[in-house]
């Protein structure tokens, strides 16, 4: 019986330190190998690129992030209105100046900003500027 449960206790070991033939689920993705994705709040001046979520055909291990992508607004430009009821959203502004829209109230912004975006509430951003704005969109499914 000792014998038995030191070879099942070295079999234990085995199975869970060596690795077996099994990938782990996991996604890895780079912006210079995404391309721009047509979305509600793309315009001719505003690109946005998916890296996972909305946009992306990819991410359907991905339960949580209802999208994350890069938004690129060319000078002189504006991204859509837009408006997720299911839901909330956090942007970073990577690169640029310009004016978030919440409802009627315009909101300058700057590279390191980071934003909150209730679930419901309509926004857009601007850019007012000479220089291109670029911004990460966050969006975090609220359950039903």
């Amino acid at each position: 019986m000792k014998r038995y449960l030191t070879f099942c206790g070295i079999f234990l070991i085995i199975f869970l330190v060596i690795p077996g033939n099994v990938r782990s689920q996991y996604l890895k993705r780079s912006l210079s190998s995404k391309s721009e994705v047509n979305t509600e709040i793309s315009a001719g001046s505003a690109h946005y690129m998916p890296l996972f979520g909305a946009g992306d055909n990819n991410s359907g291990i991905i339960r949580g992030i209802g999208r994350y992508g890069l938004l690129s607004i060319d000078a002189g430009g504006a991204g859509n209105e837009i408006n997720y009821s299911d839901e909330e959203q956090v942007i970073f502004i990577l690169g640029g100046t310009g004016i978030l829209k919440c409802d009627k109230e315009q909101i300058p912004v700057t590279k390191n900003d980071f934003m909150y975006i209730p679930a419901g509430m309509k926004y857009s951003f601007m850019n007012p500027r000479a220089q291109p704005l670029s911004l990460i969109i966050m969006g975090f499914k609220l359950p039903p």
